[in-house]
């Protein structure tokens, strides 16, 4: 949705459509592949020239590991201006889901569900804003 292509045509470029079972002893979804924002990325850049910038809402370092400090940030400024793919879950959802983001309607657009979502459902925990490359 964020590329304004096919879903089809982006399961084809990157290889797979996230069904094979890799975990049997997990229960449905979690058994699936699924995919990583990561592959989306490279695709997004290599073939459309689309930069997929993630911004995420939580950030915890620490120097052993251990009692991580936790910095939060508030995206709504990007939110305001950028398109892209929101990472997290509808809120009282336990699955991890992908959505994308109109910044200038102010709707997400599910693309296995309802196609446009008030954005007060949705937990955020990355956003990938997207920006088009050389801009």
């Amino acid at each position: 949705m964020v590329l304004n292509v096919p879903v089809k045509e982006l399961l084809d470029k990157l290889g797979h459509d996230g069904s094979e079972i890799l975990w049997p002893d997990q229960p449905e979804p979690l058994r699936r592949k699924a995919f990583h924002y990561e592959e989306f990325q490279m695709l997004a850049l290599d073939h459309y020239g689309v930069v997929l910038c993630p911004f995420l809402i939580g950030l915890q370092y620490s120097p052993t590991g251990e009692n991580a400090h936790t910095i939060k940030f508030d995206l709504q400024g990007v939110l305001d201006i950028c398109d892209g793919v929101l990472l997290g879950s509808y809120i009282g959802s336990n699955k991890n889901h992908a959505v994308a983001w109109n910044a200038t309607e102010r709707l997400l657009y599910d693309p296995s569900g309802p196609k446009k979502v008030s954005p007060d459902t949705f937990q955020v925990n990355v956003f990938l804003a997207a920006f088009r490359s050389g801009s």
